[in-house]
């Protein structure tokens, strides 16, 4: 379906595919929302002009940027070919074209920035720890926290957060 009289683009031309975006986001589509079938660049945009919240993760429709095709939630324009972000999660319908070395976080359901080889998802908690290296083991501080206050008869282990004087020392 057609949202425009512009002639189809046979080819996006470089112009058109660089000014594309909001603030919050640089991508080559608009969503259609599902709560209001309202047209947004992002679901930002959307929640800071409407009096309801949008769930990105419900957008069934967008609209290319470059040619203003309505068309199903995909990766690429079904009409021009262009890419609708550098980044993609179609699980999310995250679309962006800045480079922020997003990932998808499976065991959180969402998309994160910074790169996954730096981050450690601990199922038991639900948790996301940063700092993962391959050279540490992945092991989640919480998990370890409540094993070492069980090793110590339940006395909590948070040195981070307990004053250095009231730590608990063994008796020798």
């Amino acid at each position: 379906m057609k949202l425009s009289s512009t002639p189809e683009a046979e080819s996006p031309s470089e112009e058109a595919v660089k000014t594309v975006g909001c603030a919050h986001y640089k991508r080559k589509s608009k969503f259609v929302t599902p709560c209001c079938q309202k047209v947004y660049t992002c679901r930002f945009c959307h929640d800071e002009n409407e009096n309801h919240t949008m769930n990105r993760k419900e957008v069934t429709e967008l609209i290319c940027t470059v040619c203003y095709i309505r068309q199903p939630v995909k990766a690429d324009c079904e009409n021009c070919g262009v890419r609708f972000g550098k980044y993609v999660c179609l699980e999310c319908n995250l679309f962006d074209d800045e480079e922020k070395n997003q990932f998808h976080c499976q065991g959180c359901g969402i998309c994160r920035i910074g790169g996954a080889e730096r981050f450690f998802h601990c199922k038991k908690m639900q948790h996301v720890f940063a700092g993962a290296t391959s050279k540490r083991p992945q092991v989640c501080r919480k998990c370890i926290a409540i094993k070492l206050s069980s090793l110590l008869g339940g006395y909590p282990y948070f040195p981070h957060t307990v004053p250095h004087s009231n730590v608990w020392t063994p008796s020798a």
